[in-house]
């Protein structure tokens, strides 16, 4: 399904929630099953962003519930302050919950 929304381009940012223990699980299954490639945003890349907001450098994110929680230190962003030309100013995330670690 994002595969094909974002051929489409009607998802170009992507948002995966899942449980924390199967956030990089998800990455794996979804790099090989469908090529895609996502970054697992969680508290050790925000903490080594140097004041960079991750949700603003990456379009296509895996992430737990509870730490894509707006009382997050690091808000999710949907309006980057300097979006490619490519990104419409204030593009939403398509988001998706996923409970369980099979595709």
């Amino acid at each position: 399904m994002i595969k094909e929304l974002r051929l489409r381009a009607v998802a170009d940012r992507v948002l995966v929630l899942c449980p924390a223990p199967l956030t990089v699980q998800w990455q794996d299954e979804l790099h090989e099953k469908f090529d895609e490639e996502f970054t697992v945003v969680d508290s050790h890349l925000a903490r080594w962003q140097l004041g960079r907001n991750p949700w603003e450098r990456e379009d296509r994110c895996i992430a737990s519930l509870d730490f894509a929680k707006p009382q997050s230190s690091i808000p999710i962003a949907s309006c980057p302050p300097r979006a490619p030309p490519s990104r419409r100013p204030c593009e939403p995330w398509l988001a998706a919950w996923l409970g369980t670690g099979h595709l």
